[in-house]
């Protein structure tokens, strides 16, 4: 049988940790605000992350942590509006210690279970529920609406967040666009990434759907970064312009050419680029 080793403070032990104290301190009916904030900052400081928070309370059999920022050195900062970290009963009774985790960005919701075996960390039954209209750092020219789900799981490196295998799905319904104001009516769109069997050769990605522009492609990402917006991408990908909507069929023709194209994706996803091929 492997021996399986865990790190002074890993999730496991801050959840044990936190199991123990809780019941401990509840019956004693001690204030555990301060012992929590100790044994926090500890675990995340032993994982290389700073957390920034103004509260820290107890709900049920959860901890809740709110505002929170979580800082990585100077290459990561997410902003939270909060976090709640709970026992995963749904893999205790499968013999696994898990934790879920429900939390706020910018007013949308995102959960997932987060399971640790050895040095690899799994991002279960990820939820997330973005409204697009409030994603303000996509550096583009264009206004966008609409609401992504995004569904799937991860296999990251603990020692350094660099995922191993995955597979996400994600849709954007009732997707809109414009210049000054999202007026364009798009359609629904679904893409899929999935990692293949050998984790050094780049994830597999696929994009379908749209009624005012319609999208099918397919193409490669290299997942070779904690940060997502640093992943290579490389595809092609073709692009139908419906003339329902005569405004956004014009604009599109003067940017293609025709009511059909296809587009040359590179770059990154933080960064991409897109060159017409025909």
């Amino acid at each position: 049988m492997k021996n399986e080793t865990v790190k002074p403070f890993s999730v496991r032990l801050l959840l044990s940790i936190f199991i123990i104290s809780l019941l401990v301190f509840m019956l004693l009916r001690w204030d555990v605000s301060s012992f929590l904030r100790h044994q926090i900052d500890n675990a995340a400081k032993q994982e290389g992350y700073t957390l920034i928070y103004d509260e820290v309370s107890i709900s049920g059999l959860s901890i809740v942590l709110q505002p929170i920022t979580i800082q990585q050195g100077k290459a990561m900062s997410i902003q939270l509006d909060k976090i709640q970290l709970s026992p995963s009963f749904s893999q205790l009774t499968s013999g696994i210690l898990g934790l879920d985790i429900n939390t706020t960005w910018l007013g949308n919701p995102i959960s997932a279970t987060v399971v640790q075996d050895g040095d690899v960390i799994q991002l279960l039954n990820i939820d997330a529920m973005i409204d697009v209209s409030r994603l303000d750092d996509l550096n583009i020219p264009v206004q966008l609406s609409g609401l992504m789900h995004l569904q799937g799981e991860l296999q990251l490196l603990q020692s350094t967040g660099q995922p191993q295998s995955g597979r996400l799905t994600l849709t954007w319904n009732n997707a809109k666009a414009g210049l000054a104001a999202p007026e364009f009516t798009l359609g629904d769109y679904q893409v899929n990434i999935n990692s293949v069997d050998d984790v050094s050769q780049p994830w597999q990605w696929a994009i379908s759907g749209g009624s005012g522009v319609a999208l099918n492609g397919s193409g490669t990402l290299l997942a070779n970064n904690p940060d997502p917006k640093r992943w290579a991408v490389t595809g092609l990908v073709d692009a139908n312009i419906d003339n329902s909507n005569p405004s956004l069929a014009m604009m599109m023709q003067g940017v293609m050419g025709s009511n059909q194209a296809k587009f040359r994706i590179s770059g990154s996803l933080g960064a991409p680029r897109t060159v017409i091929v025909r």
